[in-house]
């Protein structure tokens, strides 16, 4: 059994090699011998491993459950884009161009979910392999969308991390999950099912790269949920949930409380309704709102007095300081500001146009990670 370990963690170490040496060393990528690379060592591994077939009925159940989830979840999303908008896609239209996209994907899919199922199947009973999995299969697929010569900063480095990579794995988790209770069947559904319609759907709601990861994240959370739920009845007999109804009760509630929690956060830092949060980078206005606070803004006021807290934009950064002068010139508003712990007042005037939100509240100190992660991105 130790030798099981060792070859299938070798495996894994060898695809990681593969795709970080396609990611550092190969500055022209090219999608033909990436996949000519993943058949030779699919078919090497195909040779050397036969796969045992899983309980039939896990595999239908997790199946339909893939099917409801992604279904939900596109439903949802464009229903969520009759409120903030669509945009068209820029992957070609053409009949060639789509052929070439969606041809693209499936092989990629098919070569991944083999490889996946090799891995997981002939390692299932080790830990570290099943942990490992997600990173091994994530970096293979993230190979062929980025590589190192497009990072030429730290802030482009994290965009292509959030965008590309966090969804990704989140993804790949999921994907790991199924593989182990069923096969690659399965894993293949969902794959294509969440990739495919990027190819030939022509619109797609107008969401934040942000808001966007985060509900991939969140679909591919939710559906372990569901799942592992459905195996645990299974596995423990349990044909009433009923007999599990005081503990069922408050895990209900407490997932309640997470997901509302969730739904609230996501809707504050994606910007798209009334109210935002920003966290607070600099110590202008120390005692009223100190550096690392994360305050709340109402976007929709459309008043303000002398002695109120506003954010504006200025100079591409959102600055929250005090309104300490009004001007009205023809009916439009502009305003003097300073910050509290300022000697002097701003040197520019916030015209309306540039004014992001007005003040209502604060966290304390909860967006120092921001604000690290920010300071260390700006260094050279």
């Amino acid at each position: 059994m130790k030798s099981q370990f060792i070859k299938m963690l070798s495996i894994e170490i060898f695809l990681i090699i593969f795709a970080l040496l396609n990611f550092f060393f190969v500055k022209r990528f090219s999608i033909i011998l990436y996949f000519a690379a993943l058949l030779i060592i699919t078919i090497v591994l195909l040779k050397f491993n036969k796969m045992e077939r899983r309980n039939e009925k896990d595999k239908r159940d997790l199946l339909l459950i893939i099917i409801i989830s992604c279904l939900a979840y596109y439903i949802l999303i464009y229903l969520a884009g009759l409120f903030v908008g669509f945009v068209y896609t820029t992957y070609s239209k053409s009949p060639l161009g789509m052929l070439r996209n969606i041809s693209t994907c499936i092989i990629l899919v098919l070569f991944i979910e083999v490889l996946r199922e090799i891995v997981i199947k002939k390692g299932r009973y080790y830990r570290t392999i099943i942990l490992l999995s997600p990173l091994v299969f994530t970096l293979l697929e993230v190979v062929t969308i980025i590589n190192a010569s497009l990072v030429t900063t730290r802030h482009i480095g994290l965009e292509m991390f959030l965008i590309v990579a966090v969804p990704c794995f989140c993804k790949n988790v999921l994907l790991t999950f199924v593989t182990y209770y069923s096969d690659k069947d399965n894993a293949i559904v969902y794959h294509l099912l969440m990739n495919l319609p990027t190819y030939f759907l022509p619109i797609f709601p107008a969401f934040s790269d942000y808001l966007s990861t985060t509900l991939v994240a969140l679909q591919s959370t939710l559906t372990i949920i569901v799942a592992l739920r459905v195996l645990y009845f299974r596995r423990e007999k349990i044909e009433d949930a009923k007999k599990h109804k005081k503990l069922d009760r408050y895990q209900k509630a407490f997932n309640c409380i997470l997901i509302a929690l969730l739904v609230v956060l996501i809707y504050l830092v994606s910007n798209l309704g009334r109210f935002t949060i920003i966290a607070i980078g600099s110590g202008s206005m120390n005692g009223t709102i100190n550096k690392g606070d994360v305050v709340l803004l109402d976007k929709k006021v459309k008043h303000y007095d002398e002695g109120d807290i506003i954010a504006f934009e200025q100079d591409g950064v959102v600055v929250v300081h005090r309104i300490v002068s009004v001007d009205k010139d023809d009916g439009i508003y502009s305003y003097k500001t300073k910050g509290d712990a300022n000697n002097a007042m701003d040197m520019w005037t916030v015209k309306e146009s540039s004014i992001v939100g007005h003040y209502l509240g604060r966290g304390l100190y909860i967006g120092w990670p921001t604000i690290l992660l920010s300071e260390f991105l700006e260094e050279k």
